[in-house]
């Protein structure tokens, strides 16, 4: 995640190949993730660096990925598949170092 979101400020968004690098990543370290699991909303349009701060040049994401099997035996504890699951997620922003052309 981190690589990505430094990757996606020196490039000025989240360009495609990103986005899939990304999903590979996760899908290796999470081997029981598939593509459709993972959810991805992150800023596709070019953003550019101001001399100031500026809501203009904020680079947004928002990536969610399931968690399973929380604990190891649920019947156990009386929890339910249903509440041995959640998702993890990251979503925040970056500024874009792209300066305007």
């Amino acid at each position: 995640m981190y690589v990505a979101t430094q990757t996606a400020r020196l490039d000025g968004y989240f360009k495609q190949s990103t986005i899939d690098k990304l999903k590979s990543d996760l899908m290796k370290e999470f081997p029981d993730l598939s593509d459709g699991d993972i959810y991805i909303n992150v800023t596709t349009t070019m953003k550019y660096r101001t001399n100031g701060f500026d809501e203009r040049e904020a680079i947004y994401y928002d990536i969610r990925i399931p968690i399973r099997k929380i604990v190891a035996v649920p019947a156990y504890w009386g929890i339910s598949e249903s509440e041995n699951q959640t998702t993890a997620k990251r979503a925040g922003f970056v500024l874009s170092e792209v300066l305007a052309p």
